[in-house]
């Protein structure tokens, strides 16, 4: 699938596109999402970027998709994080995964809980998600109680 070209229908607010792979297909849906969102042009967005629009109307259409500094000034630009360009409606992670080995800040160790959370079925995504959500949530108050009880030591 990765090297032949389909024609493939998404849902909206996504249209046809010639795609090559699942990834510019979450990437093509992702930068229309945030286009529709904040209410920007093609051309928008790529001055934001420092690209030209025919760079971005590539991305829309799914004929390529931003990589290395591109992909990290439109994070920058939109506030969300690399990752989500990558993520399909459901807010899984596509299953290619060529594109994250190139991310610029990643290793080994966030390519292999990429790799796994993304073979995890969907109730066991959410689980994990909200027990993490949790237990940073628990460090967050314990150091908040550790500096608290240090700082009434000092005094």
């Amino acid at each position: 699938m990765q090297d032949t070209i389909k024609m493939i229908k998404t849902r909206k607010p996504c249209r046809m596109f010639i795609m090559k792979n699942e990834t510019v297909i979450n990437s093509a849906c992702r930068i229309t999402q945030l286009l529709k969102k904040r209410d920007w042009s093609q051309s928008d967005l790529a001055r934001l970027l420092g690209v030209t629009p025919q760079a971005v109307q590539q991305w829309v259409k799914g004929i390529s998709s931003p990589r290395g500094g591109n992909l990290a000034k439109l994070s920058e630009v939109s506030g969300l994080p690399k990752y989500w360009f990558f993520m399909d409606s459901q807010g899984g992670v596509s299953t290619s995964y060529e594109q994250i080995d190139q991310l610029e800040g990643t290793n080994e160790q966030h390519k292999i809980l990429i790799r796994l959370f993304d073979s995890l079925p969907e109730i066991e995504k959410k689980q994990l998600i909200k027990s993490l959500y949790e237990k940073q949530q628990y460090y967050d108050q314990l150091l908040e109680e550790l500096a608290t009880a240090r700082g009434k030591n000092i005094i």
